[in-house]
């Protein structure tokens, strides 16, 4: 786990905030486990050329995964 997060550092890899679902994983059990397993990772030359991007959870019912929406585009989404 260390080497990983080092190769994050050195690549100076930035984590994308996410809009909406806290939590991207569910057992879906009545006492659930919930967790952050989907992540977007961007390089910085991608943030230079996409400063506006932004990462949206969306709602899938049925589903243990919440998808994940990138948007690049010049324009934030609103928050709900």
């Amino acid at each position: 786990m260390q080497m990983f997060n080092d190769c994050i550092a050195d690549l100076g890899l930035r984590e994308i905030d996410r809009i909406g679902a806290r939590f991207t994983w569910t057992n879906q059990q009545a006492s659930p486990t919930q967790s952050v397993l989907d992540r977007v990772l961007v390089s910085p030359e991608w943030d230079l050329r996409c400063p506006l991007a932004s990462l949206r959870a969306i709602t899938r019912i049925g589903s243990d995964h919440v998808p994940l929406l990138l948007s690049s585009s010049d324009e934030r989404p609103p928050i709900p």
